[in-house]
């Protein structure tokens, strides 16, 4: 293969595998092609170490990302999903009858929106029921 740029993969006594490059003509800047030959032997250790380092990166980065998405999820279930139950159990007791002043909840607009919803239906309900008792009265 005279001439050309080979890359091979060999096995050498005492090194094991090895990546072998060789280039037949190697210019040296302005200079006349003086006929230099250059050949290059790379172990594979020094890839499998590398590769072992970028492991360890990956991992911690990947474990790093895991413990942030769980912080944030929990942070998610805090602000969001318990005030939310704590709504849904309110309007719960509302609907079973219980008298009980609804629950403000202000932590986002649809929470509020949400509880200021359920406080609504309670004063309709009670002004209904009331509607209702006057109306029994007079019959």
């Amino acid at each position: 293969m005279a001439g050309q740029e080979v890359t091979t993969i060999e096995n050498w006594e005492g090194i094991g595998k090895v990546y072998a490059d060789s280039v037949p003509e190697f210019p040296a800047s302005a200079l006349p092609p003086l006929g230099w030959r250059m050949v290059a032997i790379i172990s594979f250790d020094q890839f499998s170490d590398q590769t072992a380092r970028l492991r360890l990166s990956l991992g911690k980065i990947l474990g790093l990302v895991s413990l942030v998405l769980f912080a944030m999820s929990l942070g998610f279930i805090r602000i969001f999903l318990v005030p939310l139950h704590r709504l849904v159990e309110n309007a719960h007791e509302i609907a079973d009858g219980v008298d009980i002043i609804p629950k403000e909840n202000h932590r986002t607009a649809e929470l509020s929106m949400l509880s200021s919803a359920i406080s609504r239906m309670q004063g309709r309900m009670l002004h209904a029921e009331d509607q209702l008792a006057a109306k029994n009265a007079k019959d």
